[in-house]
């Protein structure tokens, strides 16, 4: 960390002269220690009693040698203001790491949390509140806009099913989700850019602006990726067992000015089965992770999202 301190404190002198880091804090790491490994820090920066607030979000090296283009790309997208996200000031190959401006405001998680548990700031904020909704939808859809390369041929069973046995065995034990994934068997569906890690805790709201904080990489995705990861964290911070609503019309909403800003046809349907399939997966991962001995307040977060996610599937089983 001492070399990588130091490296950074030269990049930061050369981006803001006189500028002298003061501190430096790891603010999220992906567990994987391998190839895909990543960190993220929180770096701030004083000169004179003023002080300045960016982000540091560093790579392992094979990620930088295979995944050059995609960090250019952002680096280069992160200056389009349609894509809602702070800007990159740079890619620094000594310490694998972009350096990026710092951005404030609450997580949209909270602000869709409080919105549904709250009767008053439902008819208070719901013209709000559907906008910034909006706003996640045409960043996604401006994004895929600039990037689809064609449609490519597309097997759930190989994208999920093989890599997660819980997951194909779960699936397996139902019909109508049994139809669902075998469905996904060689359609042809888009492939773009998208976010990484795209979910509400993930974007910042200050007033009507929205940032995307951990953007990670515009790398190529399927098409439904994004979306549906949103729209499917929309439903999960709706948990609140009292005074609950709003959920149908923002996600209509949501779909709408997406589906709407595409420059393709996009299959609703489509996103629709994708979505469900999405909540078999993380009902699997939240139940594995049940069962890990996590802390009582995550535990208590778990067993909410695991509640919510079964009631999205036994309604999506009666349709």
């Amino acid at each position: 960390m001492e070399g990588f301190r130091e490296k950074l404190e030269e990049h930061v002198s050369g981006l803001f002269p006189g500028y002298a880091v003061r501190g430096l804090k790891s603010v999220g790491r992906n567990p994987d220690t391998g190839r895909f490994r990543t960190g993220t820090y929180e770096v701030t920066a004083a000169k004179n009693g003023a002080s300045e607030k960016f982000f540091v979000k560093s790579f392992s090296d094979w990620f930088v040698k295979n995944r050059k283009d995609a960090i250019n790309f952002t680096v280069k997208m992160s200056r389009k203001r349609q894509v809602n996200m702070p800007e990159i000031y740079g890619f620094y190959s000594d310490i694998n790491s972009y350096i990026m401006e710092g951005v404030d405001g609450k997580p949209m998680s909270g602000v869709l949390a409080g919105f549904f548990s709250n009767p008053f700031r439902r008819r208070t904020d719901a013209s709000k509140t559907e906008f910034l909704v909006r706003e996640v939808a045409r960043s996604i859809a401006f994004l895929q806009n600039q990037t689809r390369r064609g449609v490519e041929p597309f097997s759930y069973r190989s994208f999920m099913l093989e890599k997660n046995p819980e997951l194909k065995r779960f699936i397996a034990g139902n019909k109508t989700l049994s139809a669902v994934a075998a469905g996904m068997e060689g359609r042809r569906i888009m492939m773009c850019r998208g976010y990484n890690d795209l979910k509400p805790g993930n974007i910042l709201v200050s007033g009507r602006h929205i940032r995307f904080i951990d953007p990670g990489v515009f790398g190529y995705k399927w098409f439904f990726i994004n979306p549906v990861a949103f729209s499917v964290g929309l439903q999960l911070t709706q948990r609140v067992p009292l005074f609950r609503g709003g959920l149908g019309s923002l996600r209509q909403a949501f779909y709408d000015e997406y589906l709407g800003s595409l420059e393709w046809k996009a299959d609703p349907r489509l996103l629709e089965d994708m979505e469900m399939l999405k909540k078999c997966e993380l009902l699997c991962y939240f139940t594995r992770a049940l069962k890990s001995g996590v802390p009582i307040k995550q535990r208590v977060q778990i067993r909410l999202n695991i509640r919510s996610l079964r009631s999205g599937i036994r309604n999506f089983q009666r349709n």
